[in-house]
């Protein structure tokens, strides 16, 4: 396996997302607004838990359990290859259904590696983009 270096870029995300990417199943990182940037993001797992019925029904399609999921820690990396407009299409993909009538963009991720130890960040976690130092 490759030598990558630990990027200083971090990609919040909350759980179950985070795990899901980290795993290979969550390709697709959907947000409101498109990214410019590409290359290896580090992934962190927010502090905020959401319990929506989209989190619910992704955690328990892949044998998650929401309450024992890491939180507050840069647990690994995957690499940002492109943005997409995303379409009901993409769900899989994004691990949810994407609605039709709303203007979402898909992050593609490619590459997941998990830390072998979590990390605690000593930069400012921020919602979108930060800086790990």
């Amino acid at each position: 396996m490759e030598t990558i270096a630990l990027p200083r870029r971090a990609l919040s995300v909350r759980q179950p997302w985070a795990e899901l990417i980290l795993l290979g199943h969550k390709t697709l990182e959907i947000r409101s607004r498109p990214t410019q940037v590409r290359g290896w993001v580090q992934i962190y797992a927010a502090l905020r838990r959401e319990d929506g019925p989209w989190q619910l029904s992704a955690a328990s399609k892949h044998g998650l359990n929401l309450d024992t999921l890491e939180r507050g820690w840069l647990l690994g990396m995957a690499e940002i290859v492109g943005c997409q407009r995303a379409t009901p299409a993409d769900s899989t993909s994004a691990c949810f259904a994407i609605p039709a009538d709303q203007e979402l963009y898909g992050w593609q991720l490619a590459r997941p590696r998990r830390h072998r130890f979590p990390r605690k960040p000593t930069g400012q976690p921020q919602p979108s983009f930060f800086f790990t130092d």
